[in-house]
């Protein structure tokens, strides 16, 4: 009962801090709803949330507005499914440091002698999708 007495802004920031423990960069203080909102948007996606991945554009549109106004009805499922998905969720980003692309500078892969290093780039990104 008291989490439903809450206010729109209390709803958003419990939503942030819920996330900061998944995602480092929620701990940052976004400066706007709007960064929050597509923030956490983004890692509904990242993370392949059921609802977020089959939305179309207008359903998608009124999630992102009702992020930005700390929408009960929008921030309620969104807690649901991270707090349901707890494990998946920490093991998913404990490995997405290891997931993230590595930028090879050019320079580096057009050198002769780099020939291998090229051989490595390429191997780590075939087991990257192996794992994605």
């Amino acid at each position: 009962v008291d989490f439903d007495e809450k206010s729109p802004n209390e709803h958003l920031q419990i939503l942030c801090d819920v996330l900061a423990e998944y995602d480092a960069n929620m701990k940052l203080k976004l400066s706007s709803r709007d960064q929050i909102s597509d923030h956490i948007v983004q890692f509904l996606q990242i993370h392949k949330c059921d609802f977020i991945q089959f939305c179309n554009d207008d359903k998608h549109v009124d999630l992102i507005d009702g992020i930005r106004q700390g929408k009960k009805k929008t921030i309620y499922p969104i807690l649901h499914w991270i707090l349901s998905n707890h494990e998946y969720l920490i093991k998913r980003s404990y490995l997405s440091s290891f997931l993230m692309p590595i930028d090879v500078p050019v320079d580096y892969l057009n050198e002769i002698n780099n020939s291998n290093l090229e051989e490595l780039v390429d191997t780590y990104k075939e087991l990257q999708l192996e794992f994605v």
